[in-house]
């Protein structure tokens, strides 16, 4: 191969094999070029610029937030827990809802029984230092006897775990353990929280500043003495009608 041929190659950008490295044509390795202290400031203003387009909306939407907070007077705990714990008492006059029995109570039992009470509450009032209302409640309560037969049921008292999630969220929920409960027969069959003499703990929303001890829970349904006792040797007591009721906590 002739000397001419060579260069030829070279001019064109025929490459050897292995490593390569950034040359110019001639072979010659390329000079890194550095970015000098004017380019330098652009950048660096750039970057700053770049980092407080992000600060910026975030510290709006913070101030927004406790602006919010302050215009409807929440505190903290209310504004970022579901389910604060309102101080003070209340006082409710509305309840509608059923207690359901599983298994239905009979005239002979045979069966540890389970009692079950869900129930809606309205008609509240609020005192003992506390002025935030709840619009509504739902009250779920549970009972455990030994025995389904309704003879049991009048005779035999069981603790009572209830439970009252109030609406709006931030009015949280209220929750006690009642150490028994009375049969009502007047004037309808109805069920009455504490027992004769009992005690309460309750705890969350509206426990006064007795931690509930003075709570009252009192449900009637659409039956009779009568009509309960009847229906419960006939074919079994599956469950009541709550048509009224009271509500009283702390």
């Amino acid at each position: 191969m002739r000397i001419t041929d060579l260069a030829d190659r070279r001019r064109v950008g025929v490459r050897r094999q292995g490593p390569s490295i950034d040359a110019d044509y001639r072979g010659q390795p390329r000079a890194l070029k550095v970015a000098g202290p004017s380019e330098t400031g652009a950048m660096m203003g750039r970057t700053r610029g770049r980092a407080l387009n992000r600060v910026v909306p975030m510290c709006g939407a913070i101030a927004l937030s406790l602006g919010l907070v302050s215009m409807f007077g929440l505190d903290a705990a209310q504004a970022t827990s579901p389910h604060a714990v309102v101080p003070g008492t209340l006082s409710c006059t509305g309840m509608a809802g059923t207690v359901k029995f599983n298994p239905p109570l009979t005239s002979t039992g045979g069966s540890a029984e389970q009692v079950t009470l869900i129930g809606g509450i309205k008609g509240c009032t609020a005192s003992g230092g506390s002025s935030v209302t709840p619009s509504k409640g739902t009250i779920t309560g549970k009972i455990s006897t030994p025995s389904n037969s309704c003879s049991s049921l009048l005779s035999t008292t069981s603790i009572v775990h209830a439970e009252v999630v109030w609406s709006p969220k931030k009015d949280g929920k209220s929750t006690g353990s009642f150490s028994g409960y009375t049969v009502l027969l007047t004037p309808t069959v109805g069920f009455g929280l504490p027992n004769s003499g009992g005690s309460v703990s309750g705890q969350g929303s509206y426990a006064g500043s007795d931690g509930g001890n003075s709570s009252t829970v009192t449900v009637f349904t659409s039956l009779t003495q009568s009509q309960a006792l009847n229906t419960c040797v006939a074919s079994g007591l599956k469950k009541f009608k709550i048509t009224s009721g009271t509500l009283h906590l702390g």
